[in-house]
């Protein structure tokens, strides 16, 4: 009897210790504030306000108000920052060390800086989206501004990022490099009236890489990237990141 009480009593132990491993691995910490922010969860009916060590999960959404910075640590270790007045929402937090990483953060408004942790062999990525694009990285220090009109600018300091633009509904598109083919024009007069035509994906994806910048506009479509010069960029937004950059 005593046997298996004790056998019960390990198997409760270890499967209590797997579930806060497992939860553990799916939330963020808030490892930095400095003003004020709140954080809106699908399962409260107001938002809440956010205090140093705050842990956040999938489906959060957090505002910062004015003069205010907020720093989130990621499951696997990556941070995130945003600037005053900026809306995030953390849309996946599913990290497995040594398997998997799905890390998704949507940023609605404001400024976010983002330093992904380099894991290599792990399926899934780290991906930070806009209404108008995607970003997908490994191992990469970058900064996204997204503004009111939803257009973009996004720079890589570091790294490697792969932009997808997100074309309005109904546009066609190509592959890049495929010809682009258009119907017949017809003409009234001698005025003549373009007919529809596909779009390549050459406007919609870029690659982004060290001390480089794209533009994304409201549409979607991407401008082709372009090399910074990093004296002129760094003013007191990126100089506070760049040094808590050092301290992780």
């Amino acid at each position: 009897m005593q046997r298996k009480v004790a056998c019960l009593v390990v198997f409760l132990s270890v499967a209590f210790f797997s579930q806060a491993l497992a939860a553990e691995g799916s939330q963020a910490k808030v490892t930095f504030i400095s003003g004020n922010a709140i954080v809106e969860r699908s399962e409260v009916t107001t938002s809440q306000p956010l205090k140093l060590n705050d842990p956040l999960k999938a489906g959060d959404m957090v505002t910062t108000g004015k003069k205010s910075r907020l720093e989130i640590t990621l499951p696997d270790g990556s941070l995130a920052r945003v600037d005053e007045g900026s809306t995030l929402t953390l849309t996946a937090m599913d990290f497995v060390p040594e398997k998997k990483r799905d890390i998704k953060i949507r940023v609605s408004m404001g400024k976010l800086w983002a330093k992904a942790a380099k894991l290599a062999g792990l399926s899934g990525g780290f991906e930070v989206s806009t209404h108008t694009m995607t970003a997908g990285v490994r191992g990469t220090v970058y900064r996204v501004n997204v503004n009111r009109d939803d257009s973009v600018l996004l720079k890589v300091y570091w790294g490697e990022v792969l932009v997808t633009g997100r074309p309005p509904a109904g546009a066609a598109q190509t592959p890049a490099g495929a010809p682009v083919m258009s119907e017949p024009a017809k003409v009234m007069g001698p005025v003549p009236v373009a007919g529809p035509s596909k779009v390549s994906m050459t406007e919609w994806t870029a690659i982004v890489t060290n001390m480089q910048q794209v533009k994304i506009s409201p549409d979607g479509s991407i401008s082709a990237p372009r090399s910074f010069d990093p004296i002129q960029d760094r003013d007191e937004w990126v100089r506070w990141n760049q040094s808590r950059d050092k301290l992780r």
